[in-house]
């Protein structure tokens, strides 16, 4: 989800488009230079100024979102302690007014900049990444943008012309104490900023179960783990693909940035197995989109293959550790009790990706204290290290003694084992 700069790179991400309409439709070549800004209306006219050749972007209001409202309430356990939070779901209302120095002009350049944002109503992931990082750059766009992480939130933001009718208006410009200008608005939704303090998390669902409807020509039914249905999925994992319209020959499977071509033998009609440890580089823990596309060559090259692609599942692929190490900084008493602190260093499998979430869950036996560390900024990477297999998580003043230890990515958590009377007896660290 996105971060405290969200609001910011949406508008960033709107002055862009409109920037790149009016220069794709040559417009300056009618009215001459024209600015793009986001400021606010009584800035654009200097005291004493001429009227400028520009199309302003101006945030007048920022409201919650009905929709996300109470979709995830704040929870806490017995304990009172918080386990989960809600995101911040924000929609953004904005006024686009043109401003010109010749008759039609600012008709023109609102003509435009409307276009731009009909054509582009919804904010692709794609068009946020150009427009946050432009090449070349652009001054007016602070680099903290980028890291701002609209791209990445669940729901995509969509520009939306809103009804205003004329009181609304008046009232808007008497505010801003200026002369009007030929506007029109519009609403940005929805923006989820998600909260500094997201809780900590109890043990995990033992028997979850899925089932996905198929959707497309090659369609997927449903994907689980060889072993059994219920399974947990991680890299060690076989996976069972089941649907139609499969073949031996031509399928090749997506999972994230991953793609594979199953083994020979792993695939007929209804049915694909495909070894996740075998695949190099190996899909990357989290909840990953999984599609199967099968190529079909209509003729001899240079002849363009027909491309089916099915139906997209989500695959839950679990990380897993495969080592830890705790180093003791320092140790202390807190109400009579030994506290301590210092770092866990995990080795995780597959290696985690520099802009992913991951989070150390600690839980102490006989349902006691609940415990969550941050991973570092960039999850330790280097700057240009795109992944990295080992993180330490700092702690600070946590009683001490044994804990079950869990790591999450992107909301997957590797998994506990169990001793013959089904309680939780692994991995563990003493802190």
């Amino acid at each position: 989800m996105s971060d405290g700069y969200a609001i910011a790179a949406v508008s960033a991400v709107i002055r862009r488009t409109i920037l790149e309409a009016l220069s794709a439709a040559q417009v300056s070549d009618v009215t001459g230079n024209i600015q793009v800004t986001a400021i606010p209306p009584d800035r654009v006219i200097p005291p004493n100024g001429a009227e400028p050749t520009q199309v302003n972007i101006f945030l007048h209001q920022v409201t919650r979102n009905a929709a996300f409202r109470n979709a995830d309430l704040p929870s806490r356990n017995a304990a009172g302690d918080l386990v989960s939070g809600p995101a911040l779901a924000l929609d953004l209302h904005y006024m686009i007014t043109a401003y010109g120095t010749e008759p039609f002009w600012a008709e023109m350049l609102l003509g435009h900049a409307a276009l731009a944002l009909h054509e582009n109503a919804t904010l692709t992931r794609r068009a946020i990444a150009r427009a946050l990082s432009p090449n070349p750059p652009d001054a007016l766009v602070p680099p903290a943008l980028r890291d701002s992480g609209i791209e990445a939130q669940i729901e995509l933001v969509k520009i939306l012309p809103k009804a205003v009718d004329s009181e609304e208006m008046s009232r808007l410009w008497a505010a801003i104490q200026r002369q009007y200008r030929p506007t029109m608005a519009y609403r940005a939704s929805v923006v989820l900023i998600e909260p500094r303090a997201s809780g900590a998390s109890a043990p995990p669902v033992r028997a979850p179960g899925v089932r996905a409807l198929p959707l497309a020509n090659v369609e997927l039914a449903s994907v689980a783990a060889a072993s059994g249905a219920n399974e947990p999925i991680t890299r060690a994992s076989t996976i069972v693909l089941s649907g139609q319209g499969f073949s031996p020959e031509e399928m090749t499977i997506e999972i994230g940035e991953t793609v594979a071509t199953p083994a020979a033998g792993s695939v007929n009609a209804a049915r694909i197995e495909l070894d996740l440890s075998a695949l190099a580089p190996p899909p990357r823990a989290g909840l990953q989109p999984l599609r199967a596309i099968r190529t079909r060559p209509l003729g001899p090259p240079p002849t363009t293959p027909a491309v089916e692609v099915s139906n997209t599942l989500p695959l839950t692929l679990r990380p897993a550790i495969t080592a830890s190490n705790v180093a003791i900084g320092s140790t202390d008493t807190v109400d009579g009790q030994p506290v301590s602190s210092g770092t866990v260093t995990l080795t995780i499998d597959p290696p985690v990706g520099r802009a992913q979430k991951a989070t150390v869950l600690l839980n102490t036996a006989g349902g006691g204290p609940m415990h969550r560390l941050e991973a570092p900024a960039n999850n330790g990477a280097a700057a240009n290290v795109d992944e990295v297999a080992q993180i330490a998580f700092a702690f600070r003043r946590l009683r001490r003694g044994p804990y079950l230890i869990r790591v999450s990515v992107d909301g997957a958590e590797s998994l506990l084992t169990v001793d013959g009377g089904g309680v939780y007896d692994g991995p563990e660290v003493t802190l």
